[in-house]
């Protein structure tokens, strides 16, 4: 009976081994990618979920949101297998976007709107995010998402002020 314990503990350290070699080898894979392969992919990376763009447009907060709406090229559900941008949420002063299927969310998006004096200030954000090999994944994605946000911003304000903060 001890021989079968003994074999146990051997068995659990051999399992436990096996998988600490395998988070070691992939956190030095994705080190790797990040700093020798890939170095420019991953600093616009971090560079796209690192910063919160605001915003002062003179247009109010439905006009802006219509715009938004409108300008953004989103599936108005959740799609089932194939991973695509799509409307997740909206509500009077939130848009929340998602690219991804029910499987899994590659990123998130959270458009915030508030009424000001002479119009509306917000801010939209990537909040969520995945990485592949180590760099954030679906930038081009991301990038036009940014840019179809500032294309509605112009479209109801042609003098919006737009800052990147962060």
């Amino acid at each position: 009976m001890p021989d079968a314990i003994i074999g146990l503990f051997v068995l659990a350290a051999i399992v436990g081994g096996v998988i600490l070699w395998q988070k070691f080898t992939s956190a030095l894979g994705n080190k790797a990618t990040q700093s020798i392969l890939r170095p420019k992919d991953h600093k616009a990376g971090q560079e796209l979920v690192s910063k919160k763009h605001e915003f002062v447009v003179s247009a109010s907060v439905p006009d802006v949101k219509k715009a938004i709406l409108e300008q953004v090229s989103a599936l108005p559900n959740e799609p089932a297998v194939r991973p695509a941008l799509y409307l997740a949420q909206s509500s009077d002063s939130l848009i929340v976007y998602q690219y991804g299927a029910k499987v899994q969310t590659v990123f998130r998006m959270l458009v915030h709107m508030q009424a000001a004096e002479a119009g509306t200030r917000g801010s939209f954000e990537i909040v969520n995010w995945m990485l592949a090999s180590g760099i954030v994944a679906r930038q081009h994605e991301m990038k036009q998402l940014n840019a179809d946000i500032e294309t509605a911003l112009r479209k109801v304000d042609p003098k919006a002020t737009l800052r990147v903060a962060g």
